[in-house]
Parts: C-alpha cells; sequence; structure tokens
C-alpha cells in the first residue's frame, strides 16, 4: 500500500545483512512500482482473449504455420475439422500430418505465398477422421510490423454442401440433355 492507502502491484526483492563476523544485522529490502505493466498485461490478456474468440467463432478453420510447415495455431474449428485436439496438431510439421503427397503441396503452397503479396485460393478435397470435405482456404503471408514473416496464415471454408449441389445440378442438366435428346427422337 501507498501511504495514501492505494494499493498497487510491486517487486520486491529483499536480502539478510551480517556484519564482518557473520552476525545477523538487518534486513534489506527494494520494491520497484510494475503497476503499469500489471495493468498492461492485462489489456493484452483481455486482447488476446477478444481475438481468440473472434477466431473460435469465425465459423471457419484458421490455421498459422512457419515457412517450413510447423503449425503454429489452430482455431478451434481447424482442429474439428481434422479430428483431434490442438496438441495433436500444433508445434508438429505437415509433414507428419498429411500424406508425402499433400504435405509437398502444401510447403509448395507455402512458398509461393511467401515470395508474393498477394493471397492464393485453393480448393481442397480432404478425408479426415471427422469426415469427406471439400475446403476452399484462402492463404495469405503474415508480416509483423517490422515487415518479418511471422508465418502463412490459411482460412479454410467448409464448401463440401456446394460441391454437392454443384454435382447434382451437373447430373440434372445430363438427365434433361438425355430427356431432350429423346424428345428428339420421338
Amino acid at each position: 500500500k501507498r501511504r495514501n492507502g492505494e494499493k498497487f502491484w510491486a517487486l520486491v526483492s529483499a536480502r539478510r545483512i551480517f556484519d564482518e563476523k557473520g552476525k545477523f544485522r538487518y534486513t534489506q529490502a527494494e520494491h520497484i512500482d510494475i503497476s503499469a505493466l500489471k495493468d498492461a498485461n492485462e489489456k493484452w490478456k483481455e486482447s488476446e482473449e477478444k481475438y481468440r474468440l473472434l477466431s473460435d467463432q469465425s465459423g471457419l478453420g484458421i490455421g498459422l504455420y512457419s515457412a517450413n510447415g510447423e503449425i503454429l495455431y489452430f482455431n478451434s474449428k481447424a482442429v474439428s475439422n481434422m479430428g483431434g485436439k490442438a496438441s495433436d496438431f500444433v508445434g508438429k510439421n505437415v509433414s507428419e500430418i498429411f500424406d508425402e503427397k499433400s504435405s509437398k503441396e502444401y510447403l509448395k503452397r507455402f512458398r509461393k505465398v511467401m515470395r508474393s503479396d498477394k493471397s492464393f485460393e485453393y480448393e481442397d478435397y480432404f478425408q479426415s477422421p471427422t469426415g469427406d470435405y471439400w475446403f476452399l482456404s484462402n492463404h495469405t503471408r503474415v508480416m509483423d510490423s517490422a515487415g518479418e514473416l511471422i508465418g502463412i496464415q490459411v482460412i479454410a471454408q467448409d464448401i463440401s454442401e456446394r460441391r454437392i449441389m454443384e454435382k447434382r445440378l451437373e447430373e440434372s442438366a445430363e438427365e434433361l440433355r438425355d430427356l431432350s435428346h429423346h424428345l428428339n427422337k420421338v
């Protein structure tokens, strides 16, 4: 507490002081006011929580990968799509998660994204323990304020229903062509 009764955060360091004969004399203590640091840390935690909630509740799978393919972050949707828990994926390389052909393709994409300031979109068919999906994914490089690469962000949207509808439309169009051909014959 300060003299005025206000509470504050302090970093305290203390040591015992002895005289030349080794007899304890007194305890010396020092403190540093770290209230501003604690406040900044609390604001950072609140901000971190907001962005985590935005990421988790977006309905999209979001991942952050290092340049060499290490998974740095998966939001809850990405983890759910993959069929596991975050610890099954985060810290591992794509070559440990995906088959050889797929992991080589992902690394090729990452290299392409790193060389460009553009985003790239890809459609992929993916089989996981939770089902078979079609995903439309957007790959973007993420840079820090100094212009250094943080990683490759991948935002994936499940487009399985759209792909099913496209297939049904193609089948309907084919049936209509067949029917039209039949009617022409008749």
